[in-house]
């Protein structure tokens, strides 16, 4: 019997961007997603232990801003994690399936940009057709619980769309 506590990985798209396309933030709608998540995270899955987002780049701040709010909400406050540009899933999955710290923590929540979300969750060793590949350049609103029960998988997905 396994007596370890469950670990989880949650996994969402940055909140909404606005029409220009040369700006890096969060649009109004965005802002208001990310301070929607900063309690609808805790309530409905707990406070989590670390939080990761993509590197910010010229193009895109957004999912650092996205997860901000949760990480300032935090008690203590938690530290944004940005080892990683969106391009480098591969190492970013690593991290939170085995890497130091990380491999021992219970709720990891995980920012990144649509476009790599499936190769990251292929990293992150789901079952494909678990989750949207590709990820719909419309759909902001969707949280990919991830079940880690191991570095080799196959972890299970759970997709949750958040009521807002």
């Amino acid at each position: 019997m396994n007596s370890l506590p469950a670990r989880f990985i949650l996994v969402m798209r940055h909140a909404e961007k606005p029409d220009d396309a040369g700006n890096p933030n969060l649009s109004q709608a965005g802002s208001a997603r990310a301070d929607r998540l900063a309690t609808y995270i805790p309530e409905n899955f707990g406070d989590p232990d670390v939080i990761i987002a993509a590197k910010n780049s010229p193009e895109s701040e957004r999912p650092v801003q996205t997860v901000t709010p949760l990480a300032q909400r935090h008690d203590p406050p938690l530290t944004v994690q940005t080892p990683y540009t969106d391009r480098e899933f591969v190492e970013a999955a690593s991290l939170m399936l085995t890497g130091g710290d990380y491999k021992d923590k219970q709720l990891i929540v995980c920012c990144w940009h649509h476009e790599n979300i499936p190769p990251l969750m292929n990293a992150l060793k789901c079952e494909p057709g678990s989750y949207p590949d590709p990820w719909h350049g419309k759909v902001f609103n969707l949280i990919l619980k991830v079940c880690i029960v191991g570095p080799d998988g196959p972890n299970p997905v759970e997709q949750i769309v958040e009521p807002f």
